[in-house]
């Protein structure tokens, strides 16, 4: 747990965004029809997970792209400007008065959340930033993650129920095993474009489905 805090404190000093949304729970019962809905706490065992998830992907993406492996990044792109102006406006009609003029940069925008921490407009203050942000995307070709703040980002944690993961993790053995030889490569990075196009297609039809 002490670990975990020294990471998420570091994690957020050089400015990644730590959203705190409510996330909703639906209990259903045996024959699947809907008894219950309710808020899933955040306990401090899941932002122990959390850190070390973020951590290993962080991991993952610098020591395979460090070694010039072909992968699927998993990026974040700066937000657009007019947005985040559109989203200054309405936190000054809030009281809040907020500039972003200049560079977009997370640490100016982490000042945000942190001043509507444990305040009754939190959450729509977070749900209106993170639709005012760019979508996070996969593609072979690495711009950084702004959300996280970092240089180096993929998704390696989740190869069970994510495609992205398991393509990392068969790059990482292809890499330990001495096997992702210069016809492997050859083969294997014409096809990422494409897979990252259809990984974030269908993450953003599974979030439509989920809403």
């Amino acid at each position: 747990l002490k670990l975990s805090q020294a990471l998420r404190r570091q994690r957020l000093e050089v400015g990644s965004l730590d959203f705190d949304l409510p996330e909703p729970q639906i209990l259903l019962d045996d024959e699947g029809k809907v008894i219950d809905i309710f808020i899933q706490a955040r306990m401090p065992s899941h932002q122990v997970v959390e850190e070390f998830m973020l951590l290993a992907n962080k991991h993952a993406a610098t020591y395979l792209g460090g070694q010039g492996a072909p992968i699927l990044y998993r990026v974040h792109a700066l937000p657009d400007k007019e947005k985040i102006e559109n989203f200054g406006a309405l936190l000054r009609e809030m009281g809040y008065n907020f500039s972003f003029r200049g560079e977009i940069t997370p640490k100016k925008l982490q000042r945000v959340l942190e001043a509507v921490k444990d305040k009754p407009e939190e959450a729509f203050v977070e749900e209106i930033l993170l639709r005012s942000l760019a979508k996070a995307v996969y593609q072979p070709e690495n711009i950084g993650h702004f959300g996280l703040a970092f240089p180096m980002y993929t998704h390696f944690t989740s190869p069970i129920r994510r495609f992205p993961d398991l393509l990392i993790h068969r790059t990482l053995k292809l890499l330990l095993n001495k096997k992702l030889n210069s016809e492997v490569v050859k083969e294997l990075a014409p096809s990422l474009k494409a897979i990252g196009l259809h990984c974030t297609s269908t993450e953003i039809t599974a979030d439509e489905a989920e809403r």
